[in-house]
């Protein structure tokens, strides 16, 4: 693994294969200097954006001279706004700017959660007929693993693997992640735990140490700015608790 520090002025759509990551930002919802947690992934020809927030094509665009419409994918854990707010302009860029539809990794059952509570609103009314998920987004859907403990989706996007784990987040009287709104984790290529936000979750951290000795494990208190992991994956698969 190598861990950049030099300034990130543009963001790179491709590369030579390695597994670049960039934390677009390390801060909180509220977060004025710091940016919010949305993390830009790259590997040969394909690049995904982890989570879209409010301030997110501010940053993209002022901080990495990269502009929203050249994202294609993306992959949303939460419905806050630092991780979700940025989608409306996502959406409608791509209909009426770009004239292409992003493509969005997302669950059957998040997908009805993000349109109706926090996308719908914004775009369904632009035309006269009512415009639907689908004539914004093109859709990947993962497939869920069956032999998982915690529910778990799985797809290989454009030769990243990808394992969307639930995750216990939010509300905090939630007693699990069985109980909690819908939010999630992904694992990277079996070498990158991401957790994005969530509460602590000693059965999440147990079960990882025990299946899994990932590269690098991110949350939301990471401050690397970029991580470059050009090795091979772990032999043993993660399995969520």
């Amino acid at each position: 693994m190598q861990i950049s520090r030099r300034p990130i002025t543009k963001l790179a759509l491709t590369n030579q294969g390695a597994l670049d990551l960039v934390f677009l930002g390390v801060g909180s919802a509220f977060s004025k200097t710091l940016n919010q947690t949305n993390l830009f992934i790259v590997k040969d020809q394909t690049h995904l954006l982890i989570d879209c927030g409010n301030h997110c094509p501010h940053s993209l665009f002022h901080d990495y001279n990269t502009p929203l419409t050249d994202i294609d994918n993306f992959l949303i854990t939460h419905s806050h706004a630092d991780h979700v707010g940025g989608l409306e302009e996502a959406q409608l860029a791509g209909r009426y700017v770009k004239k292409r539809k992003p493509t969005m990794i997302i669950t059957q059952a998040y997908e009805k959660i993000l349109w109706e509570q926090s996308l719908r609103g914004g775009a369904e009314a632009s035309e006269a007929i009512p415009l639907k998920f689908n004539d914004l987004w093109n859709i990947v859907r993962p497939r869920k693993l069956k032999t998982f403990r915690r529910d778990t989706f799985e797809t290989d996007f454009g030769g990243i693997n990808l394992k969307l784990f639930r995750t216990k987040h939010f509300p905090d009287s939630a007693a699990s992640w069985r109980t909690s709104a819908w939010s999630c984790g992904v694992l990277i290529d079996e070498r990158i735990l991401f957790t994005s936000d969530t509460r602590f979750d000693p059965a999440l951290l147990a079960n990882s140490t025990a299946n899994i000795t990932p590269k690098s494990s991110s949350t939301t208190a990471s401050c690397s700015p970029a991580v470059s992991i050009p090795g091979s994956k772990n032999s043993q698969p993660y399995q969520p608790p």
